[in-house]
């Protein structure tokens, strides 16, 4: 694991366990990963996946659906 997606898991923890374990908070927790990160990268949803104990496929459903989410850092 690089340096770069440990830091991707500790701060998508950080934030999962302010929003607790509940499935009806994933729209949420990606809003505030996102706007942590700038975007969702897949360690994150794998993060999201795993303690929300959902597919990622289910996440990965979720963000591509809405076009509020991104899944490539924004251009410079």
């Amino acid at each position: 694991m690089t340096e770069e997606q440990a830091k991707v898991k500790q701060q998508t923890k950080r934030i999962l366990n302010r929003f607790g374990r509940k499935r009806g908070n994933l729209i949420p927790v990606l809003q505030e990963v996102q706007g942590k990160l700038g975007y969702l990268p897949r360690e994150a949803m794998l993060e999201i996946a795993e303690f929300l104990d959902m597919p990622e496929i289910d996440v990965y459903s979720v963000v591509t659906f809405y076009n509020q989410f991104r899944l490539n850092p924004p251009g410079r």
